[in-house]
C-alpha cells in the first residue's frame, strides 16, 4: 500500500534478499526490519499538518527501480502485477528492462496456473465409465469461455486433467512461475501414458537444472526420464499415440497455408517422406523450374487431385467433393484484383483464382449489401437434399458451433427445431454444426435457435448465450 507516493512500511522476510523491500503494511515501520540505506533514501511519511508551517517538506518519490525490486521479491502474482502496472519500461535502464521482462514472464506463468486450475475445476475429474463420458459436455463450456474450437478444447481438458490429478511438482513450479503453459503441456502430454505410480520419479528426474531453461531441453529431459523409468511401456504408448494420428491444415492471410501432421507413425512418415522426395527429384530431372521444397508439396497436391477426380472419386451429399472458391463479379471479369476466397480457408490472389476457372463450374451467389450475408444460392439440376445442404453450408461457410472454424462441409445438417417437434427441413431451420456441437444439442442440453437473419443463438444449460453469425462475404471477395 502507498501513502503520499511512499511506502508506509516495508518488511523484509526470510524469502527476500537482504535489503530488498517485501510486503507493505499500513502500520508504523519497525526500523530494525528496514534496510538502513533504503530507509535513508525513502523516509517514512510524515503528516504535513504536524510540521511547522515554515518547514518546506515533501515526501520522497518511489523510483521505478524500487518498484521493480519489490515486484521481483513479491511471490503473489496479484501484488507483483499491481506493482508492475506502475512501472514505465521506458524509464528503466536496458538491464532493468530485462529484469522487468523476466518478472512479467513469471507473472504470466502464475496467471496461467490459475487459468489451468480453473479449467480443471470446470471440467471436473476424468469420467470413469462410458456413460459419464457420454454425459460430459464440459468441453462446450470451456470452449465458449476461452473462444477455442471444441476439438482443441477437448485436447486441452485431457492434459489439464492429467496435470492436476497426477503431476503435483509440475503444478507447483507452474504456480511459482518457474514453468509456463508450453512447458506444463510438454510434461503432461509426455507422461499421459505412463503408470501413475512412476510419475513422481519422472518429475524428480526431469524437472531440475537446465531442463527448466527452455522447452526443448525440457522435452528432451522428460522423454529420457520416461524411457528410463518406464521402458517396458514404450510399445503401449506408441499404440495409444496412433489413435490420435491426424493431419490438418491452417490457412494464413497471405494466400499460403500450413499442413500439420500429428502422431504419424514413424514408419508411415518415412514412406510419405520418400514418396514426396522421389516425386520432387523426378520432376526436377524433367526440367520443372520449381524448388525441391515446392515440388515435395506438389506431390501431395497431385495425389489429392487425382483421388478427387479419378475413377471411384468420393462424394458428399450425393455430389462430387469440390474445392469452392468465391470471388466478386468484378474480379471474375478482370475489372478488379480483389482477392478471392477459398471457402472455409484463406484468401488467394485474383490471378490465381482466374487461372483456376478453366476447370471450374460457376454458381451465382446473391448477397445482402449491408451485412454481406447470403440471400440466395443459385440452383441447377442437382437433387434437392444435396442443394439444400450446399445452400446452408454456403450461408455459414464454417461449422456453427460457438468458436468453430472447420469448413461447413464437415458439419452435420442439424434441425434447430427438431423434426419430431414440427421443425422443417428448410434453410430457415438448418445449420451445420460439427458433430460434437450436434451431440451437445441432442444430448447435452445446449439449445440453438436460428434467428430470421440467419444468426444461430446458442443457449447453454447454465443460461449463457453465444451468437454465431452467417459468413460475411464482404470480408472475402
Amino acid at each position: 500500500m502507498l501513502a503520499g507516493n511512499v511506502p508506509v512500511m516495508a518488511v523484509v522476510d526470510s524469502t527476500h534478499p537482504p535489503g530488498v523491500p517485501g510486503v507493505l503494511f499500513d502500520v508504523p515501520a519497525p526500523l530494525e526490519l528496514v534496510d538502513n540505506e533504503w530507509l535513508a533514501r525513502h523516509p517514512e511519511p510524515v503528516d504535513p499538518e504536524l510540521l511547522p508551517p515554515d518547514l518546506d517538506w515533501a515526501p520522497a518519490e518511489i523510483s521505478e527501480v524500487d518498484l521493480l525490486a519489490w515486484a521481483e521479491a513479491e511471490t503473489s502474482f496479484g501484488e507483483a502485477a499491481w506493482l508492475l502496472d506502475r512501472i514505465d519500461p521506458a524509464a528503466l535502464s536496458e538491464a532493468d528492462r530485462v529484469r522487468l521482462l523476466a518478472v512479467c514472464a513469471r507473472i504470466e506463468n502464475q496467471a496461467t496456473a490459475l487459468r489451468l486450475a480453473t479449467i480443471a475445476a470446470v471440467a471436473g475429474p476424468e469420467p470413469t465409465c462410458e456413460q459419464e463420458r457420454l454425459e460430459d459436455f464440459s468441453d462446450c463450456d470451456v470452449s465458449t469461455a476461452l473462444a477455442m474450437s471444441v476439438n482443441g478444447t477437448r485436447c486441452l481438458i485431457g492434459w489439464v486433467r492429467h496435470l492436476h490429478a497426477h503431476l503435483p511438482l509440475t503444478c507447483r513450479l507452474l504456480g511459482e512461475g518457474r514453468l509456463g503453459y508450453v512447458q506444463a503441456r510438454i510434461v503432461a502430454e509426455a507422461t499421459m501414458g505412463v503408470d501413475q505410480s512412476l510419475l513422481p520419479r519422472v518429475e524428480k528426474l526431469a524437472l531440475t537444472g537446465q531442463a527448466l531453461t527452455s522447452p526443448g531441453r525440457l522435452r528432451t529431459a522428460v522423454t529420457k526420464a520416461v524411457a528410463r523409468v518406464d521402458a517396458a511401456g514404450h510399445a503401449e504408448r506408441e499404440k495409444a499415440a496412433r489413435r490420435c494420428t491426424d493431419v490438418y491444415v491452417s490457412h494464413e492471410p497471405d494466400g499460403i497455408g500450413t499442413l500439420y501432421g500429428a502422431n504419424i507413425p514413424s514408419l508411415d512418415l518415412a514412406v510419405i517422406d520418400q514418396g514426396m522426395e522421389a516425386f520432387a527429384r523426378s520432376a526436377k530431372a524433367q526440367g520443372d523450374a520449381r524448388t525441391l521444397g515446392q515440388l515435395r508439396a506438389a506431390a501431395m497436391v497431385a495425389w489429392a487431385s487425382g483421388y478427387l477426380t479419378g475413377p471411384g472419386a468420393p462424394t458428399s451429399h450425393g455430389r462430387p467433393v469440390t474445392v469452392q472458391v468465391t470471388m466478386g463479379l468484378d474480379t471474375l471479369l478482370g475489372l478488379s484484383d480483389q482477392p478471392a476466397e477459398v471457402t472455409g480457408g484463406g484468401l488467394i490472389p485474383a490471378h490465381v483464382a482466374r487461372a483456376a476457372l478453366r476447370d471450374a463450374t460457376l454458381r451465382r451467389l446473391i448477397l445482402d449489401p449491408v451485412t454481406g450475408w447470403l440471400i440466395d444460392y443459385g440452383r441447377s439440376t442437382y437433387r434437392v437434399p444435396a442443394e439444400l445442404a450446399e445452400q446452408v453450408n454456403a450461408r455459414y461457410v464454417t461449422t456453427t458451433g460457438p468458436g468453430s472454424s472447420a469448413p461447413a462441409r464437415y458439419g452435420d445438417q442439424d434441425h434447430s427445431l427438431s423434426w419430431a417437434q414440427g421443425g422443417t427441413t428448410s434453410p430457415d431451420n438448418l445449420h451445420p454444426p460439427g458433430r460434437r456441437w450436434h451431440n451437445a444439442h441432442t444430448h447435452g442440453g445446449w439449445k440453438p435457435k436460428i434467428c430470421q437473419c440467419g444468426t444461430v443463438a446458442w443457449h447453454s444449460p447454465h443460461g449463457l448465450a453465444y451468437r454465431v453469425e452467417p459468413h460475411d462475404y464482404r470480408l472475402g471477395p
